[in-house]
């Protein structure tokens, strides 16, 4: 997990260069039927290959068709490629997309998948 103390070892006090990095890529097919129960689906993509990138958020938002727009985000390290569909608590259809972050703060944001469960 990301925890703030290893994101305290990233960030760097000194200057840094704002570099958006280049984005993630999704794999998880868009508009795909995942399963809520065990054997549970992975959500799939290729981290960001920019160096800079210190972690990532996924992020699910679900309830826009009903005017809800509830949103859960998930921390995640630079490298991980892969979030289980057991951590969601949603149902219908619902939009993606991963965020990558730099030291400097700066996010380039992934293209939006839909998927349905």
């Amino acid at each position: 997990p990301l925890t703030t103390h290893s994101l305290d070892r990233s960030l760097d006090d000194g200057q840094t260069l704002r570099i958006t990095p280049e984005p993630a890529r999704l794999l998880t097919p868009d508009g795909v039927h995942v399963s809520r129960t065990a054997p549970f689906d992975d959500f799939n993509w290729l981290p960001s290959p920019s160096t800079e990138v210190i972690g990532q958020v996924a992020e699910f938002m679900w309830g826009k068709d009903r005017n809800l727009g509830l949103t859960r985000l998930f921390f995640l390290p630079a490298g991980e490629s892969k979030l289980s569909s057991g951590n969601l608590m949603s149902s219908g259809a619902t939009v993606w997309r991963v965020w990558s972050i730099t030291k400097a703060g700066d996010v380039a944001f992934s293209e939006q998948h839909t998927f349905k469960n």
